[in-house]
């Protein structure tokens, strides 16, 4: 049976609405028919495994829903200079990001919906170095090392640096000042974290494909990895 894509690219699909069409794919698999409940030979978890790991393939509605959501976070993250792009960002995050902004009560039910998925870019999507002015050490997700891409050292009282441009002098980083700064670990790790040479403004990567680009499949596969 057909998904509805196109809805669930734009929309969060009611979590009762996603186990309805869940269950539809199940007993059309199972071959119920008219009520008549035949042998489950397999679980639904089971159906819903990628086939790589034993299972079925059959997508669970609800993190697929979030995957195609979270591209659409990608974009408006990614392609600034995008009508949508330039809209939202006035009306939502003038001056913050969408992997951060607080979501108001008075929101549209679009944007809430695409906030309710940005928490799978958010695991994947790191700040790739060029000049760093546009990166905050502490709130971005910026080393190539680690879980969640971020700085865990605390920040020291009296610390007074807050972008990763204020680490990097002529195309390289302050030694000195980063091990002073971070733990000897993180130190290491910010070290060996790439600087562009040409100055360019930071950009941001996903840490789940080859080439860099977001990706529905690599995101609801990071998605359903994570949640067992």
């Amino acid at each position: 049976m057909a998904m509805p894509t196109y809805a669930m690219s734009c929309f969060k699909l009611p979590v009762k609405l996603c186990k309805e069409i869940n269950a539809l794919m199940a007993r059309f698999w199972w071959g119920e028919d008219n009520g008549r409940r035949k042998i489950h030979w397999c679980s639904w978890k089971m159906m819903s495994t990628e086939k790589n790991t034993g299972g079925l393939g059959f997508k669970d509605l609800q993190g697929f829903n979030k995957a195609l959501l979270g591209k659409q976070i990608w974009r408006i993250l990614t392609c600034l200079n995008l009508l949508l792009s330039k809209v939202l960002r006035a009306k939502y995050y003038p001056k913050t990001s969408p992997l951060s902004c607080e979501v108001k009560g008075n929101a549209s039910w679009i944007w809430k919906s695409l906030m309710g998925a940005r928490d799978v870019v958010q695991r994947g999507a790191r700040k790739k170095i060029g000049n760093g002015k546009s990166t905050k050490i502490w709130e971005d997700a910026w080393l190539l090392e680690g879980k969640e891409g971020k700085v865990e050292s605390p920040k020291p009282p009296d610390c007074k640096v807050t972008k990763v441009s204020e680490l990097i002098s002529g195309f390289r980083w302050k030694s000195p000042l980063i091990f002073r700064t971070f733990s000897s670990h993180e130190a290491g790790n910010i070290l060996k974290t790439p600087i562009s040479l040409t100055s360019r403004p930071d950009c941001y990567f996903w840490s789940h494909s080859k080439n860099g680009q977001y990706a529905v499949r690599s995101a609801y596969e990071a998605l359903t990895k994570e949640d067992k």
